[in-house]
């Protein structure tokens, strides 16, 4: 007996993946490689795990349980689907594997029961529009293709003609026949794949449904209204049955598209939509679901209409309106919900957030909330301050933290933040009871914070995984320093770290260099485990060749060294002190299946003080004997003395009485190995374990079997008879048609079962199973078979006789040898008289050879004897096999079989109409002629093409020579390399073909983004200006740069110059200026990007300048009113313009040419006007900046106070956009270095004395930005920011 405190999480993304039986209360979920069902109880309160059935062969995509309980069948059994291409049939009581059918390689996507003449069938919809019915009872399966090129998604057969179904074909709806697999109707109406489909549990149109049917006026109005209408018409109201019978559902497809059909008119009466804006939907919500596939559930409660949304709510629509309405009744989930069922009065929804909610209708009520786990559990430990935490490492890199209350999960809090690898290792401080120290498998430690979520990790990572962590005292702290109370240790990669609790940062010290241990695979001692003992005096070491050493924490001096174990070192744990007597009894779990117990409260007391040379143990007190596998870790029990538990890769956990070395009971209720078992520090009867699965289990020790491995000896039965079980036929997977018998399917079945089961035992290397299943394992078998012969024998020479004497008198002695021949070759055998021979030894000798009333049949005796016996004999065997080899898929060694009697032509023509050619059979066919080898490599070469296998087709093409063909065929399924090969070398260098493959190619590769493969190959084809065209599609400075000398080299000069100044744009805008230079050599008209880039350069570099001066000088600023210190403190030896100008004259940048440089920057650029990110507002200043510089210096004093004044309005527009306090205030620190009382920094005397706007507007973003961004935030109190802010925005209003 067993709980899931944690039981595995749903699957996602799967419309089939809960399934429920209203019933029985009974609610199914498929997870990654299980099935859970449960209990759902009839009072508030969670809900009972029953089992948890393993699918060995991969990921459970979906699960429907059998409708009806009662059912003597199929009651207990529920039906799956999986990515490993199969359907199978589960007992969920047993957990045992009942039959599984193969789908040939088809994934499946949905599945439900429905009823074919009155056999219970499961339908199951997949990949290339397939759609399976399986008969399960009888092993029987049809499949049938609807459309090869689309997948059906979603399968729900009609409550009440369970031989009809309906079928999600993508966007399309079909109404099939399970039958024969017609298509009875079709509805369009959704422009996206469909997810879901739903059918309305009740008769009538739930459009008409209204308030007004409870009024007892309209109940009469509505009456009347039938009874004149029957006595004015006189029809018989059939219509209206048909009416009351008819059918509505509701779909909803991936674009959160909601219809509620009508079958009988096939046209949707409601068209919903579940809007982002819906209920508590936010913005973030909206922009990640905005362009993805939505997964909307639905399910009917009684007349409603409930569906979930991708923020978790549950929505209620009322279809009475002409526009159906839709609120919110509930939020029970923070991420999107996939699936809803309805269990009577209970909704029960499963969501992304891997929580699993019910609610009590009508009013939606809470009814219970069971958490999930995703990932496998990997390390596991109570709080030793509060026995009702447990702290759970899990595998996807986070740390869970469960808070128990009177047994049940309060709580559940995650820890995710800066957590590299699977969490493999905990450990509880033993003071601080906030503190956890975690090591991870990319060899990193930490230690996180439970009240704050945080984590502080220590610098320094072992190379591999961290093994272990523990707290424990300072190591010999006279020589390693140490002086902590507590220090946190962790091993990995055979090293013994100890770190200092308190600095982080700091080196770890090599504990295991000081207890004098050597690290490498050479060295017979390497380092496996460690732990402190109780008391905190000693420090034992285990290593991987099983020796175990015991050091005095202090002067680090071997105590004592056990030479028992001979195996790695798992886990070693001391026992805990119950009382104040502290108990020096060591339990050892390691690579051996046993688990040892050393008592060393005699030899520690001896050891203590002494320096002479260690004292060896070779001999344990107890030795556990009972695991089949290694055991990998331990528990002590604090409730009850010696009481511990091993857990071990043999999918169970022992339980010892450790005092007396005996077994006190086993659990096997795990179906993977198992990594953690811990006793519960608060109850004393419970455990805790998790395995290699997405679960944690809870039971008590006092419910387990007594007697020892006796779980686990009976799961390993039912996983011997799961692997054992049978496959279907699969000769019976014709598309739309079923194979053709005269016999009755339940013979079909057997004879399938006895040939599966014949197989296994005669192994699939045989090529003769039948002669093998009539010879082997039969007592007196082979005795009856002398016997047979010796009455044989006894008949013959009297015919030979005979017959020779015949032929020796007679004229036509020629004839006569001819007409032998054929009549053996006809076929002609005298079988029944070696039948009778066969039941004349067995009647002769029948006691003789009859063995405890067993006799062996006649049919295996004369098989058998056909196989020694005449050709035509052995040929009618030969036959009889390579029909069995035929039925069972085993068409190779038929294929043989052909070959050694000499009808390969048969056989190739038979293979290739149905697909079966193999290379082998293909190699036979030149022994029979030239053509036929020409016939089966054309047939092979289509087969190939029809399984995606199209290089090797097209290789069987060449052999044939149709190698235009073969190329053709390459290009269009865009194996181009391929082709162009076979064009080379097989077609003489045909220049035309060439041209097609190579232009094939480049066309694909521009469509599918490739541009840079796309232009070499029009390069190649010698269409130079192509290749520059599709180059300069990749908005990339090197890839514009490169079309612009392409464009060069096919005389192109506008369109070179043009894609430069885009790459120019492209390179300044993500500061690589780098990657344009290159083209400045060979397009001299661009050369005024240089004068941009010196500007752009210029800026970002006193940008620099200034946030690397400004940091550390700003902090020492007294507060004071006198502006003058900040000022002074902020001046920079050099203005930006002055460095402008400087680096325009080294780059031969001369006064004379700025008006043409002016020009062609007006010319050449399109100014943006606002900035679209940070490097392109820097980039768009900078251009400003140097149309400024240029302008102002061409023009005269009177006019060029308007062209600096318009330069300067364009930079400050772009300040303001931008809006950001940190941008602003580098921008008008740089532009004005001085403060706002020198403008002379601009060489322009007039704007010292000009009271223009433009430049008002300047000193006061300086004021208002130093303001916001660096004196308030950090020197200036409450009151004196707000009277600053007051003054700044009364300057404002005034400019």
């Amino acid at each position: 007996m067993s709980n899931l405190i944690l039981p595995p999480s749903c699957n996602w993304f799967q419309h089939n993946g809960v399934s429920s039986r209203p019933t029985d209360r009974l609610f199914v979920t498929s997870c990654f490689k299980s099935i859970v069902t449960y209990h759902v109880p009839e009072k508030k309160g969670p809900p009972q795990t029953l089992k948890i059935i393993p699918h060995v062969k991969g990921k459970v995509t979906g699960v429907s349980v059998f409708p009806n309980h009662a059912n003597h069948e199929f009651g207990n059994t529920v039906a799956a689907i999986g990515d490993q291409f199969t359907i199978s049939l589960f007992d969920m009581r047993s957990c045992a594997l009942l039959a599984q059918q193969k789908t040939d390689k088809l994934l499946l996507n949905s599945l439900c029961w429905g009823e074919v003449k009155e056999e219970n069938v499961v339908v199951a919809v997949g990949e290339k529009g397939t759609v399976i019915v399986w008969q399960p009872k009888y092993l029987v399966a049809r499949t049938f293709i609807l459309e090869p090129k689309k997948n059906i998604t979603v399968v729900e057969v009609l409550t009440h003609i369970k031989h009809q179904a309906l079928v999600a074909l993508d966007k399309t709806i079909l109404l099939i026949s399970l039958q024969d697999g017609s298509v009875i109707s079709q509805l369009r109406g959704h422009d996206l794949p469909i997810y879901c489909i739903r059918l309305y549990p009740g008769k009538k149109n739930p459009k008409e449904i209204s308030p007004l049917k409870n009024n007892t006026r309209w109940k009469k109005e509505e009456e009347a209204s039938k009874v004149k209408l029957f006595n004015m018409f006189r029809i018989i109201n059939e219509e209206e049955k048909q009416d009351e019978m008819n059918i509505y559902f509701a779909s909803s497809d991936v674009g959160r598209n909601i219809l509620v059909w009508d079958l009988k008119t096939k046209r949707f009466i409601s068209n919903l939509h579940v809007s982002l804006d819906q209920g508590n939907g936010k913005k973030q919500w909206k922009d990640r679901h905005q362009n993805k596939n939505n997964h909307i559930t639905l399910n009917w409660y009684k007349d409603r209409l409930l569906s979930g949304t991708v923020v978790g709510e549950v929505l209620e629509w009322d279809l009475s309106l002409n526009s159906p309405r839709s609120k919110v009744v509930c939020h029970p989930h923070s991420r999107v919900i996939y699936n809803m069922e309805v269990i009577n009065n209970i909704l029960i929804t499963v969501s992304q957030d891997r929580m699993i909610k019910a609610l009590e209708l009508p009013k939606f009520s809470p009814y219970f909330s069971v958490a999930t786990m995703g990932v496998c559990a990997r390390s596991m430990a109570f709080s030793p301050h509060d026995g009702n935490r447990l702290a759970i490492g899990m595998q996807d890199e986070s740390i869970k933290l469960l808070t128990f209350s009177e047994g049940t999960i309060l709580k559940i809090d995650s820890i995710y933040q800066n957590i590299k690898g699977k969490v493999i290792a905990l450990s509880w401080h033993p003071v601080q009871e906030t503190k956890l120290l975690f090591g991870t498998s990319e060899g990193q430690v930490g230690i996180a914070d439970i009240m704050t979520s945080k984590t502080t990790t220590f610098a320094y990572y072992h190379q591999k995984s961290t093994y272990k962590v523990e707290f424990g005292p300072p190591v010999a702290p006279e020589i390693t320093g140490l002086s902590e109370e507590w220090c946190p240790y962790s091993f990995g990669d055979r090293e013994l770290l100890g770190r200092y609790f308190c600095n982080p940062m700091a080196d770890p010290i090599q504990i295991d260099k000081l207890l004098g241990i050597e690290r490498g695979i050479k060295n017979t001692f390497c380092l496996s485990e460690f732990t402190f003992s109780p008391c905190r005096k000693y420090i034992v070491i285990g290593s991987v060749n099983g020796e175990i050493k015991i050091f005095d924490r202090i002067n680090l001096h071997c105590l004592i060294i056990i030479q028992r174990v001979r195996k790695v070192i798992q886990h070693l744990l001391w026992k805990p002190a119950l009382t104040s007597h502290v108990p020096y009894v060591l339990a050892v779990a390691s690579g051996e299946k046993s688990v040892y117990i050393f008592n060393f409260e005699k030899e520690i007391k001896e050891q203590e003080g002494k320096t002479n040379d260690p004292l060896a143990v070779t001999k344990a007190t107890h030795e556990l004997c009972g695991h089949e596998e290694r055991c990998i870790w331990l528990s002590w029990s604090l409730h009850k003395d010696g009481l511990l538990a091993s857990s071990s890769y043999d999918q169970s956990i022992q339980v010892w009485d450790a005092n007396i070395g005996e077994p006190v009971c086993n659990y096997g209720g795990h179906a993977h190995r198992i990594f953690r078992a811990e006793f519960s520090p608060v109850e004393h009867d419970k455990v805790l374990s998790f395995a290699e699965e997405n679960s944690i289990h809870e039971w008590r020790p006092s419910e387990q079997p007594k007697t020892r491995l006796e779980s686990t000896a009976i799961s390993k039965e039912q996983r011997k008879k799961s692997k054992t079980t049978f496959n279907a036929d699969s000769s019976s997977e014709i598309t739309g048609q079923e194979t053709k018998s005269s016999e009755p399917p339940s013979l079909q079945t057997t004879k399938t079962l006895e040939g599966n089961l014949l197989f296994r035992r005669t192994g699939k290397k045989s090529s003769f199973p039948l002669f093998h299943n009539a010879s082997s394992h039969k007592k007196n078998f082979h005795h009856l078979c002398l016997l047979s012969l010796v009455e044989m024998k006894e008949a013959q020479p009297e015919v030979d006789a005979i017959n020779i004497e015949d032929l020796l008198l007679s004229e036509d002695l020629e004839e006569e040898l001819e007409d032998e021949p054929n009549q053996l070759q006809n076929g002609n055998v005298p079988q029944k008289k070696i039948e009778d021979h066969v039941v004349n030894a067995i009647e002769k000798y029948k006691d003789f050879v009859l063995t405890d009333g067993v006799l062996p049949q006649v049919e295996d005796i004369t098989f058998f004897l056909r196989f020694f016996g005449s050709l035509p004999e052995n040929d009618l065997v030969i036959k009889e096999e390579v029909k069995y080899h035929d039925a069972n898929d085993f068409f190779s060694r038929g294929n043989l079989m052909h070959s050694w009697q000499g009808t390969l032509e048969e056989r190739i023509k038979y293979a290739a109409v149905h697909k079966k050619l193999d290379p082998i059979l293909i190699s036979f066919a030149p022994q029979v002629s030239y053509s036929l080898w020409e016939f089966a490599c054309q047939a092979y070469a289509d087969q190939l093409m029809e399984t995606d296998d199209k290089v090797t087709a097209a290789t069987y093409l060449l052999a044939i020579h149709k190698d235009e063909d073969a190329i053709n065929m390459l290009i269009r399924s865009k194996f181009y390399k391929e082709a162009l090969t076979i064009a080379k070398h097989k077609l003489g260098y045909n220049e035309e073909i060439i041209h097609r493959v190579l232009m094939s190619w480049a066309n694909s590769a521009a469509f599918e983004g490739n541009f840079e493969m796309a232009s070499l190959l029009h390069f190649y084809m010698g269409d130079m200006q192509h290749a520059a065209r599709t180059l300069s599609r990749r908005i990339e400075p090197r890839a514009l740069v490169v079309s612009s000398l392409l464009f060069l080299r096919a005389n192109c000069e506008d369109l070179a110059v043009s894609t430069a100044v885009i790459a120019f744009k492209e390179a300044s805008n993500k500061n690589e200026f780098s990657k344009f230079e290159p083209i400045l050599k060979h397009i001299p008209q661009l050369q005024w990007c240089k004068c941009i880039n010196i500007c752009h350069k210029s800026l970002r570099d006193h940008g620099r300048l200034f946030r690397e001066s400004f940091s550390p000088k700003v902090s020492n600023i007294c507060v004071t009113n006198n502006e003058e210190n900040v000022k002074e403190s902020l001046v920079f030896e050099e203005t930006l313009v002055k460095t402008i100008k400087k680096r325009w004259e080294c780059s031969d940048i001369f006064q004379s040419t700025y008006q043409n440089f002016s020009k062609d920057i007006k010319n050449g650029l399109s100014i943006q006007k606002t900035p679209s990110s940070l490097k392109n507002l820097w980039f768009l200043v900078s251009i400003s900046l140097c149309e400024m510089l240029l302008d102002g210096e061409m023009r005269s004093e009177d006019t060029s106070l308007a062209y600096w004044e318009q330069h300067l309005e364009s930079i400050l527009k772009l300040i303001n956009f931008w809006g950001k306090n940190d941008q602003t205030f580098y921008l008008t620190h740089i532009l004005l270095p001085k403060g706002i009382c020198d403008l002379s920094v601009f060489k322009i005397p007039i704007l010292e004395n000009s009271d223009s706007d433009i430049i008002s507007q300047l000193q006061f973003l300086y004021i208002l930005s130093e303001l916001k961004y660096s004196i308030i935030p950090k020197y200036y109190k409450f009151r004196k920011s707000c009277k600053i802010l007051a003054y700044s925005l009364h300057l404002l209003v005034r400019i």
